[in-house]
């Protein structure tokens, strides 16, 4: 009989009840002994509410660890380190921590996968088919100045691509590359992170596995809605995911600048949502149900016209729903690998909000159909339920983007297991 292997997850904070059912914690401990290392307990200052906290990356994800030497000392005493928010690749000022981390002779595993999907991810005719859409809903809004910040970034990222080819080749080297290159397992969670990942993996070990959503899909068990709850009625029911696109913890984390007016463009948003949803409910019979963002602290439902609303409940609400409303959020993947319909929704406020093209480039990828929040009273709902008219690329979508071609189909732990094991 092996031993189990001691693997320590790293954090930022302690992980919710769903956040732990994601990682299918009762699974990993069958093959491993576990321990949890929280980094908020190791930063310079800690995280007292990150929803009030202006973007200082001295207080989220690209934090530097202070207390090196303590944490190395706690870490001493597992075999890996599963690096699960990827905080010490994050910043150059962490790599001393994975330094001492080779020296104690301790692996460190981190995992790719592609959360969202944006223009660059998709493949070159869906490209086009982004452009024909992108240009319809410029014309439709009369966006035009949209289109310039459109081609100034566009041409931007592929000056930086080629600046960066052209430096790495004359420098021959690169440090970060040789970091990287030391790291010793990778997940890689589909085959788009296979091809392109984001760094440079040549000498890891990779794992294929799949994208945490689908380990919760496919092999947490015991995933069991509360069964009193009374709008459980003939799946008779559409989800709305909401992405808490302006209160989201990634807008601090990732520094990303406020938006200005963003309150006015937001109530704007909220009002065409709520007459689309309460055009959908009379002309469908469907009840809209709110799948609140996990991490959400602020939305309550008088945002949604006290729809039911719930938090932590977003698998179990689109298990046993009949479609799924969404924009840009990451929880589409329970909705493919589950084999839900799914309606993408755009507004004229998502070009000032910046999420337009996130918004079109997964509803081209996923083959969803695309709608217009301002269309509610001239809109067939019904056209929504002809699933003969749907064009979904979900097979293509789960293995770019959910599930590796090269992965079997088993718990990530497993898969971990194995190939330790075997080296």
């Amino acid at each position: 009989m092996l031993i189990k292997k001691k693997i320590g997850i790293l954090v930022h904070k302690k992980l919710n009840n769903t956040e732990l059912i994601n990682l299918n914690l009762s699974f990993l401990k069958k093959y491993f002994n576990v321990k949890f290392f929280y980094i908020e307990n190791y930063q310079k200052k800690k995280i007292t509410n990150l929803y009030n906290a202006v973007a200082d990356t001295n207080l989220v994800r690209y934090a530097e660890i202070k207390k090196l030497l303590e944490l190395v000392k706690k870490s001493n005493k597992v075999d890996i380190i599963y690096d699960y928010s990827s905080i010490i690749i994050s910043t150059k000022n962490n790599y001393k921590f994975f330094n001492i981390l080779k020296k104690n002779k301790i692996k460190y595993l981190i995992k790719l996968d592609k959360a969202a999907v944006n223009f660059w991810d998709i493949a070159f005719t869906q490209k086009i088919k982004f452009s024909i859409n992108l240009f319809y809903y410029i014309l439709r809004y009369k966006k035009f100045i949209y289109l310039y910040f459109f081609c100034k970034d566009f041409l931007l990222i592929i000056f930086n691509k080629v600046y960066l080819k052209i430096i790495k080749k004359l420098k021959k080297k690169n440090i970060d590359d040789n970091f990287y290159n030391n790291i010793d397992y990778v997940f890689i969670s589909s085959d788009f992170d296979d091809q392109k990942p984001k760094f440079t993996i040549n000498n890891s070990i990779k794992i294929y596995t799949h994208y945490k959503d689908y380990e919760r899909c496919k092999f947490v068990k015991n995933n069991n809605f509360i069964k009193n709850n009374n709008f459980i009625k003939n799946n008779n029911y559409a989800v709305h995911l909401d992405p808490a696109f302006l209160i989201h913890p990634d807008v601090f984390e990732l520094s990303e600048k406020r938006i200005v007016n963003s309150k006015k463009l937001v109530d704007n948003y909220y009002i065409k949502l709520n007459k689309f949803y309460d055009a959908f409910e009379k002309k469908t019979g469907k009840e809209i149900i709110i799948a609140a963002h996990p991490k959400t602290k602020i939305y309550t439902s008088k945002l949604f016209i006290d729809r039911k609303f719930f938090i932590n409940k977003t698998f179990e609400l689109i298990r046993d729903c009949d479609y799924v409303f969404n924009h840009t959020s990451s929880s589409i993947v329970y909705a493919v690998t589950l084999n839900k319909p799914i309606i993408s929704l755009i507004c004229e406020e998502f070009f000032e909000l910046d999420i337009l093209d996130q918004c079109l480039a997964n509803s081209i990828a996923s083959g969803s159909k695309l709608v217009a929040l301002e269309s509610y009273n001239k809109f067939n709902f019904n056209s929504l339920f002809n699933t003969k008219k749907y064009n979904y690329f979900y097979k293509d979508y789960s293995k770019n983007y959910i599930k590796s071609s090269k992965s079997k189909e088993e718990s990530m732990w497993k898969s971990l297991n194995d190939k330790i094991n075997i080296d």
